[in-house]
């Protein structure tokens, strides 16, 4: 889910925005609710690029660790990921996949629970004091109200992560996935997955790939497609 979806999802339930950023007549937290309930169960498909990529990068069988933030519902990219690891002839690898939301978490790893090698987690490997607050527009100010009500109550699952990473797809908040990104790709060995690369998401991960400023990586693939999306591969390790 991305910011100009939900800015359309808002003015068609009737809620309006004040000058601050907050909804009118209802918290940041119930208005994400509602939302929540009228997006799509997974906007990364099976046809769409991003999703052709992190299956068949999934079924590669020398990536074996896989880290997905932002599962949400699981039927997205975490979909995307199990239907890689089916086609592989030894199932020797591992996704952890983390949603800050605790309620989406619980249904995407329920969704999961007979799959031994997606491990859906409820948590956060950021905090507060990294998210991307610079120049909010008043809608954003709502979403990133949001986004740290969600954060305040997650636990911080840093320690979970593993040291190399193969696929590190980063498909979760608009306002922490520079500082994830920032945070995580020094483990990663492998490829980095990238979606809505045409918002502030991932704007500034986008604008120092392609201007040379993280010289290990290389881009593989750029696509406009929906939001944008980037497939990013280590071509030398620090």
């Amino acid at each position: 889910m991305v910011l100009a979806t939900v800015a359309s999802q808002y003015l068609q339930i009737g809620l309006t925005c004040d000058s601050e950023g907050h909804m009118a007549g209802i918290g940041a937290a119930a208005w994400i609710k509602r939302v929540i309930r009228r997006q799509p169960t997974g906007q990364v498909g099976a046809g769409s690029d991003l999703g052709r990529w992190i299956e068949h990068l999934s079924s590669i069988e020398s990536v074996v660790s896989i880290v997905e933030i932002g599962t949400w519902r699981g039927n997205g990219t975490t979909r995307r990921i199990a239907d890689g690891f089916a086609r592989r002839s030894r199932q020797n690898a591992a996704a952890l996949c983390l949603e800050v939301d605790r309620e989406m978490a619980a249904e995407a790893a329920a969704r999961f629970r007979g799959n031994p090698a997606i491990k859906v987690v409820w948590g956060r490997v950021v905090g507060a004091q990294d998210v991307d607050d610079a120049g909010l527009e008043p809608q954003e100010r709502g979403w990133l109200e949001a986004d740290l009500e969600s954060m305040a109550i997650s636990p911080n699952v840093l320690d979970m992560v593993p040291t190399e990473i193969d696929l590190l797809i980063l498909d979760g908040g608009e306002f922490t996935t520079q500082a994830e990104y920032a945070l995580l790709k020094s483990r990663v060995t492998g490829w980095i997955a990238l979606d809505d690369t045409r918002t502030r998401k991932c704007r500034e991960i986008v604008r120092r790939l392609l201007g040379g400023e993280d010289p290990d990586f290389a881009v593989v693939e750029q696509s406009e497609e929906r939001n944008g999306i980037m497939i990013v591969r280590r071509i030398a390790r620090a």
